[in-house]
């Protein structure tokens, strides 16, 4: 058996060139036509067994101090997808005054009101924009977790509600009016999207009577942080805690002075969401923990949703080959009425772990170098229209030469997972056809040489 060589992402590329368009199959015709009397002979083949279970997700994290700097993304929100089933989101997050007050004495204030607001990012937003959501928000009780990965199966008690909003009604890249007093002249301007209401006086005066601006840690312990929901089934979206709406401002005033304090979520301080997912009396739930079942469809769903796993149970007639480039194809179930669904966005871009003998996963080699790079267009994992037959079909393809290579050299098991990037903040999801399918199978695509 001849030693197993690593591939250059370059020759990898070179033979890609070579097989990107198959679309037959049959082992005989696969890429045949791309080949001429002159090139490297390099053999084709797409036959491969493969087997899929698909399997839920028990949680994932949604918070990591060692991403909490740039991971700005928290989901609220309850909708019912109509193929996924129940998906609901409550977040939890901590607010802190943006300094330090010395020697503040509420004695010499009065009270105006407590103002909360929420950035919601405009490009993560799921449900349907017709029906209005019901808001609400709660006082935090318990102390803020302290782990340094927080995963979404966790909650924290509260105590009492500290404010709504009924009826809200938006799309998320509407703006909002706002009054601007920025170079003394006061004017109306709209700015993008963002949630606001009123809190209760009787937080609102609580907190400028406590005796605790002179320290962060004295405040966040008397005021430990807010939980949101959405009660009703509607919309799911994006909280950026790091958005400049993202704030709870004290108005209060001294004689006709006006003042305010501001408080802000602190880039490293904990936050987290909760996740809630219901596949029972969803279509994607019939296709659950069966290989039987796996063979028909795929499924594949961001946050604590599904994801499918897939096994490759007889690698032995690659062992001893040259392998050139491994491709994996997958085709959208078009008989599948909303998938992809307009108010539930399918999967943009997908990642691929291997299992590994303890069941932990790792990412692929071929998407960690890639990634690192921004370079997974060569990776692979986004849609893309093929046409095959006349038909255009919508796909998935995924480079995966290096980690089959450790397979086959058995340094990696002979499952992977696939799962949405970014998968704490993202509920895509999409139905794929499984490797029993007719027309459109799952196929692992393998081109190798006998030298």
């Amino acid at each position: 058996m001849k030693p197993f060589k690593r591939v250059s992402y370059l020759s990898i590329m070179l033979c890609l060139a070579l097989i990107v368009a198959f679309a037959c199959n049959k082992q005989t015709d696969f890429g045949a036509d791309l080949l001429g009397n002159d090139v490297i002979p390099l053999r084709f083949d797409d036959t491969l067994s493969l087997q899929v279970i698909n399997t839920s997700v028990d949680s994932v994290p949604t918070f990591d101090i060692a991403s909490a700097a740039t991971d700005n993304i928290l989901m609220a929100g309850n909708i019912q997808d109509p193929l996924f089933g129940k998906v609901k989101s409550d977040a939890y997050l901590v607010f802190q005054p943006d300094r330090v007050i010395e020697d503040f004495d509420p004695t010499k204030y009065e009270f105006d009101s407590l103002v909360f607001s929420l950035s919601v990012d405009p490009n993560i937003f799921y449900g349907d924009t017709l029906i209005p959501m019901n808001i609400n928000i709660e006082r935090i009780s318990e102390n803020m977790l302290t782990d340094s990965v927080i995963y979404s199966t966790r909650t924290l008690a509260t105590s009492e509600s500290i404010g709504s909003i009924s009826n809200l009604q938006f799309t998320p890249k509407m703006t909002t009016e706002v009054i601007d007093s920025s170079g003394g002249v006061t004017d109306t301007t709209q700015v993008p999207f963002f949630i606001r209401t009123r809190l209760s006086d009787a937080l609102g005066m609580e907190l400028l009577n406590a005796q605790v601006y002179d320290s962060i840690p004295k405040f966040i312990d008397h005021f430990k942080g807010i939980k949101i929901s959405v009660e009703n089934e509607s919309s799911l979206f994006a909280i950026d805690v790091s958005g400049s709406r993202t704030r709870m401002v004290l108005h209060y005033h001294e004689d006709t002075v006006a003042r305010t304090i501001i408080m802000l979520v602190n880039p490293v301080q904990r936050r987290f969401s909760h996740f809630e997912m219901d596949h029972s009396q969803s279509t994607a739930g019939q296709y659950l923990n069966s290989l039987e079942k796996g063979d028909e469809y795929m499924t594949l769903q961001g946050l604590a949703g599904i994801r499918p796993k897939i096994i490759f149970p007889n690698l032995d007639q690659y062992k001893g080959r040259g392998i050139k480039l491994v491709q994996l194809e997958m085709t959208v179930a078009a008989d599948i009425a909303g998938n992809p669904h307009p108010n539930f966005k399918e999967v943009e871009q997908m990642a691929v772990s291997g299992v590994n003998t303890d069941g932990s996963l790792t990412l692929i080699e071929d998407f960690t170098s890639l990634f690192t790079i921004n370079q997974l267009n060569l990776f692979g994992g986004s849609p893309r229209i093929d046409l095959v037959n006349g038909v255009k079909v919508k796909r998935y393809t995924i480079n995966m030469t290096q980690h089959f290579i450790r397979m086959l050299k058995g340094d990696e098991t002979n499952e992977i997972i696939l799962s949405v990037l970014g998968g704490s903040r993202r509920a895509n999801r999409i139905i794929l056809y499984g490797p029993g399918h007719n027309t459109y199978p799952l196929r692992l695509k393998i081109a190798y040489s006998d030298l």
